[in-house]
């Protein structure tokens, strides 16, 4: 693939990561140059190999590349899906506080997470450079998510934020409390 990426001399090549690439156990300011930490799943830890493959590639078969490790992305769908391994905890808090429905928080909801619209995502994604970069507008605990889908104001300590150069045209307060 980096090969054919290269004699096509593709104009660069976008990958979508994740900001999971970080790990779980993290505190503080967390920029583009934060290392590895340890993945808890494959899913999150196929994100580290695929950005370490085609940095490799890139650099072996002279391509431009654009790591862009997302967040949470939340926001409007025309194909939206009830199993749950679909569905962010954003959308899924906000269906479920729509049908007055109990919000479930695992571990009392102090996780954090970056979280980024799909409006905004989409944008940054098609106005990449080369380089590596977090996309994400805010970070907040999934107990700030609950309850801004209740429409109450959120008590905040998330564990970490995350560095961003974008600029975010869309807020999760707006989203939530629509």
């Amino acid at each position: 693939m980096g090969r054919a990426v290269g004699e096509a001399e593709v104009p660069l090549l976008v990958f979508g990561s994740s900001l999971h690439v970080y790990g779980n156990e993290l505190s503080g300011r967390i920029g583009a140059s934060t290392p590895f930490g340890h993945p808890t799943d494959l899913a999150h830890l196929s994100k580290i190999y695929g950005e370490v493959a085609l940095a490799l590639k890139s650099r072996r078969f002279g391509f431009n590349l654009a790591i862009l490790r997302l967040g949470i992305v939340y926001g409007p769908s025309p194909v939206e899906h009830s199993a749950a391994e679909s569905q962010t905890v954003i959308d899924k808090f906000r269906r479920l506080a729509e049908a007055g429905e109990e919000l479930p928080l695992d571990d009392g909801g102090r996780a954090t997470i970056g979280v980024v619209h799909v409006a905004d995502a989409a944008r940054i994604l098609l106005d990449a450079k080369p380089g590596v970069e977090n996309v994400a507008a805010e970070s907040v605990t999934v107990a700030d998510v609950a309850a801004l889908a209740r429409g109450e104001d959120p008590a905040g300590g998330a564990a970490f934020t995350v560095a961003s150069p974008f600029t975010y045209e869309h807020r999760l307060a707006d989203y939530l409390r629509r």
